[in-house]
């Protein structure tokens, strides 16, 4: 298939895009570079005869639409998906993940391609109170983040049935892994600690989350656009552990104790527990293969191993 992915130079977006290319897709890539979230030089990982890069903005539908004229499938990865900073830019954040999914979406409309894979977050659904979220949870967002990517959806259930596009989503849980802007968890705290600084973990630590690297999330999207079901969702887990236990093992790993650590004050809106069911999506023959253990003991390896890819964001991010 020819396939476009909005925000293809991103975390996710960028190794995505090497999926795709390793099962034999032609990719474009579609980003505006947001020097807050990415590195340019991760794109030059990406040579491939079937690669081609694209730098426009979700916003600019017309420059979109002309992008996707010809290809197959639009799979939409782009957003401003750091929590924090949705805190503090609330209005930009929705614009992007709401308003920017509607662009998406007219831009389809005008350039006649009719499928398209949305990535979603489980923060949709808002806080866990007695059971792990599934397809059928209903949205409950608690951040600007997570109701932004919510609208984002709803707009594409909205559009898909009045316009009659195909689509799929996923919901996938938090994403770690090489390549990641210091904007999340694992990175920043790596990254300061690498600095010498203290690692700020936020209230008491214990809120429960589920992680999932960013290997087995691509792939898991991939098994949802080859042979996922048309019009249905699917939850994409990874291994349940604490914020503070996350920041222990990132200290082990560094050799480092926890004298490191500094709690602050939480963060507004902060939800304490999210955690999914992926049953569904392991009818499709997928499952998580890289540990918990594993994949942050890599992850923190290769930021020890590369500070000047992350040396990029010093001046453009709050490390």
């Amino acid at each position: 298939m020819r396939i476009l992915v909005t925000g293809g130079a991103g975390f996710i977006g960028s190794h995505l895009c090497n999926v795709l290319l390793k099962h034999g897709h032609q990719v474009t890539c579609y980003d505006q570079i947001d020097s807050r979230a990415v590195n340019p030089f991760a794109l030059t990982r990406t040579r491939h005869a079937q690669f081609r890069l694209i730098c426009g903005s979700i916003m600019d539908t017309k420059a979109l639409a002309i992008a996707l004229q010809s290809h197959d499938l639009v799979v939409h990865a782009a957003a401003q998906s750091a929590v924090d900073r949705s805190i503090k830019e609330p209005f930009e954040t929705m614009m992007i993940n709401g308003m920017g999914t509607v662009s998406v979406l007219e831009a389809m409309r005008s350039s006649g391609v009719r499928r398209i894979h949305y990535v979603s977050t489980d923060e949709v659904f808002g806080v866990s109170k007695s059971a792990a979220f599934n397809e059928s949870s209903p949205m409950a967002p608690t951040n600007p983040y997570s109701a932004g990517k919510a609208a984002g959806e709803s707009a594409i259930l909205a559009w898909c049935n009045t316009y009659k596009l195909d689509f799929t989503i996923t919901n996938g849980v938090n994403n770690y892994g090489p390549y990641q802007a210091p904007e999340k968890l694992i990175p920043r705290l790596t990254i300061r600690a690498l600095l010498g600084k203290k690692l700020p973990v936020y209230g008491d630590g214990t809120q429960l989350r589920e992680w999932l690297h960013v290997e087995d999330h691509c792939k898991a999207i991939l098994k949802v656009i080859q042979d996922g079901k048309l019009g249905e969702r699917y939850c994409i887990g990874g291994a349940k552990e604490k914020n503070i236990n996350i920041v222990y093992k990132i200290l082990s790993v560094l050799e480092l104790d926890a004298s490191r650590i500094e709690f602050v004050d939480d963060r507004p809106g902060h939800d304490i527990e999210y955690t999914v069911d992926d049953t569904k999506i392991r009818t499709l023959s997928w499952k998580a293969r890289i540990s918990l253990s594993t994949g942050i003991r890599n992850t923190v390896l290769w930021y020890r191993r590369n500070p000047t890819w992350w040396q990029y964001f010093l001046e453009s991010s709050e490390i």
